[in-house]
């Protein structure tokens, strides 16, 4: 992953706290300023943008100076309508483990070991590895919350209940 911090003269360049890009043909996949994930906006007149691109280590990506890393991220934002200034700085950060990557044929592989999860009598699993989730904080409490509400008092699960909760945690929807 490489992560692109780009610096810019103005009090906040978007009105949100992340942009997703889930479009095969973009290379930035997320944005955020994290100025707008709190309520206070000092220091004024200067904010910040971190762009997130998947990459291999050593790849293109990952070997390109942080000029082109900049353009990159700039070009891609105003294709897709988000009218930014020019930067004034610059940092590139490249981070070689972040995210699962996740390839064609994940999502039935995942279901898979769901499927093999769920026929054992004794074994739940939730949160973001265990159902296989994007999903915040608070909602993997939930889940760990309904996992207690789920067992019995001789610790045995009600599959009823957790079910149940299941279907309740599939509405989940990311919080930025």
């Amino acid at each position: 992953m490489t992560l692109v911090y780009l610096a810019f003269d103005a009090d906040r360049v978007t009105t949100f706290d992340a942009h997703y890009f889930p479009e095969e043909d973009t290379p930035v996949t997320r944005i955020s300023e994290p100025k707008n994930y709190r309520r206070t906006r000092e220091p004024g007149g200067r904010t910040v943008l971190c762009a997130e691109i998947p990459c291999e280590v050593s790849d293109g990506t990952w070997e390109a100076s942080e000029t082109t890393l900049a353009a990159t991220v700039v070009a891609t934002l105003r294709d897709r309508g988000i009218a930014i200034p020019e930067p004034v700085a610059v940092t590139v950060r490249r981070l070689r483990r972040a995210y699962p990557v996740a390839y064609r044929g994940t999502p039935e592989r995942l279901m898979q070991v769901a499927d093999w999860a769920g026929s054992q009598p004794s074994l739940v699993t939730f949160g973001r590895q265990g159902a296989f989730a994007h999903n915040n904080t608070h909602h993997s409490m939930a889940m760990a919350r309904d996992a207690v509400s789920a067992l019995r008092p001789d610790g045995s699960i009600d599959s009823a209940a957790w079910l149940d909760a299941q279907r309740h945690h599939a509405a989940f929807v990311v919080e930025d």
